[in-house]
């Protein structure tokens, strides 16, 4: 595993497209996105929030 590791690490080092992809994958601009829901705060308030905690 740690030689795996380390060969993965030098791959991301060298190549740029790699580490291009993998900074877009790890940060959120790239791949599925989340969806979010607008909830106001008066709903927030009175207990009527549409989110299932």
């Amino acid at each position: 595993m740690v030689k795996l590791r380390r060969l993965l690490l030098r791959l991301i080092i060298h190549w740029s497209f790699l580490r291009r992809l993998l900074l877009r994958l790890m940060t959120g601009l790239w791949g599925r996105q989340p969806q979010l829901q607008a909830i106001s705060a008066e709903e927030v308030s009175n207990g009527n929030s549409r989110l299932n905690i």
